[in-house]
């Protein structure tokens, strides 16, 4: 067990390093939301079409899309290399969209 100096420093035999505990700083109060900007300031309107345009949709990777459309992911990973359904590939893995699949699905004929 390493030796403990003062209650506010610890040192230790293999680095031969002193730590001194700090005492913990109060919690700065945090504002629950951010102001948002009004419609009658000219930047408001744009600031609101910003953050919605940013928005995208969390990708799904193989296993998640195969469990979505009930099929082994090999076989959804063979019908992605073959462009039969709509993916993204990211480096070597793919990724699908869930609403990109879902009308895919809708104009399958069935």
């Amino acid at each position: 067990m390493p030796p403990v100096g003062l209650a506010n420093e610890i040192t230790l035999e293999k680095e031969k390093r002193v730590y001194r505990l700090l005492p913990a700083e109060p919690a700065k109060a945090v504002p629950a939301e951010p102001p948002r900007p009004t419609e009658s300031s000219g930047e408001g309107r744009e600031l609101l079409q910003l953050k919605s345009e940013n928005r995208f949709e969390p990708l799904l990777d193989v296993v998640e899309a195969a469990t979505l459309l009930r099929m082994h992911p090999r076989t959804l990973r063979e019908k992605a290399r073959k462009r039969l359904v709509p993916a993204i590939q990211v480096g070597r893995r793919w990724r699908f969209r869930a609403s990109t699949l879902n009308s895919w699905l809708e104009r399958l004929p069935g």
